[in-house]
């Protein structure tokens, strides 16, 4: 079967955008922590990426709103109870 549970959400209204740019810069803060100087051996690749990649995080929570449209999805159901890969 090629049963698809979920539907699609767009926002566009400048003040609904804003309360969602909100709450995502709302939860962003809460898992956002300084890391430590170097969470990485010397010759993981990661490491170099790590500051381009947090910038990149902090750039995305500041200017969320202003994006032409937010396209969210929606599921049908909930995830409690599944595993992480299944929820995602």
């Amino acid at each position: 079967s090629n049963t698809q549970d979920w539907n699609w959400m767009v926002v566009t209204d400048p003040e609904r955008k804003r309360g969602l740019a909100d709450l995502y810069r709302d939860i962003f803060e809460q898992f956002y922590v300084p890391l430590p100087i170097q969470p990485f051996e010397p010759d993981d690749p990661r490491g170099s990426r790590q500051e381009a990649v947090r910038s990149s995080a902090m750039h995305l929570a500041e200017h969320f709103h202003e994006v032409p449209a937010l396209v969210i999805p929606l599921h049908k159901g909930r995830a409690d109870g599944l595993d992480a890969a299944s929820a995602a």
